[in-house]
């Protein structure tokens, strides 16, 4: 339930990081490059 919870706020907040230029290394930490190659693709 705990991770639910969790997981909820963190999506919101890394959606809008995603957003950020300067956040995507933050993001590529938590994801990995993966999900910035797919950023990518979609820009």
């Amino acid at each position: 339930a705990l991770i639910a919870c969790v997981n909820v706020p963190r999506r919101s907040r890394i959606t809008k990081l995603a957003v950020d230029p300067d956040h995507i290394e933050e993001l590529s930490d938590l994801f990995g490059e993966s999900l910035i190659i797919s950023r990518t693709e979609q820009r």
